[in-house]
């Protein structure tokens, strides 16, 4: 099992959005991405999520939320995670038809990733994610027929996270003006997300169902 500590936010494509992108990840270049679909189990439970992701079937357990807490100009929801992974690429799994009859949710990603660490209260670049280490991910979403982009922090193994959160975090954020609009109605994990995301679906497919007469 993996404990992370995280932040994370959901955002529109906006200027503002293009904007913050552009400051912490630069030109970004496709090459320079990795791609991957998840699927995750619905009906979907916002402190649980299951999905199956590259070879492993994968469940995620909240294990404390530490409320809204400040990053230089942005503020967000700091969440303490239970990670269990079994790995089954030996075995044969359900083609994405059979996924998307049996309920199961398709979440295409393409994300850029950056890693850093603390180290005698400096904020340094690292080449790869590594125990302590902070993982920073831009990603664009394609989910239920909807884009979004989405920027998180993660630290893994660690018995208190929120110091390097705090300190990659603010250190991200010093110079971008663009960060303000990272606030608390955008901050979530992606099971809360997808909840959200799907009972939206659900509720556009209700009003756009015919009805009938009498």
């Amino acid at each position: 099992m993996i404990q992370t500590w995280e932040v994370r936010w959901f955002l529109q494509d906006r200027a503002g959005t293009r904007a913050l992108a552009k400051s912490l990840f630069g030109n970004r270049q496709s090459s320079d991405a990795t791609s991957r679909r998840d699927w995750y189990s619905a009906p979907i439970n916002p402190n649980c999520g299951i999905k199956l992701r590259e070879g492993e079937l994968q469940a995620k357990f909240l294990l404390e939320d530490h409320g809204l807490q400040a990053f230089h100009s942005a503020k967000g929801v700091v969440q303490q995670w239970q990670r269990w992974s079994l790995p089954i690429s030996n075995q044969p799994v359900p083609d994405n038809a059979l996924l998307e009859r049996s309920g199961w949710v398709g979440v295409d990603k393409r994300r850029w990733l950056k890693f850093f660490r603390l180290e005698d209260d400096q904020v340094r670049g690292v080449q790869s994610a590594g125990e302590g280490h902070c993982q920073v991910e831009w990603t664009e979403i394609s989910c239920l027929g909807r884009q979004t982009q989405s920027l998180g922090l993660e630290v893994q193994h660690r018995a208190d996270g929120v110091p390097v959160l705090q300190a990659v975090a603010s250190e991200l954020f010093r110079d971008c003006p663009a960060a303000a609009q990272l606030q608390e109605t955008l901050s979530m994990a992606y099971p809360a997300w997808l909840a959200e995301r799907v009972h939206r679906s659900d509720a556009r497919s209700s009003q756009q169902a015919p009805r009938g007469g009498c």
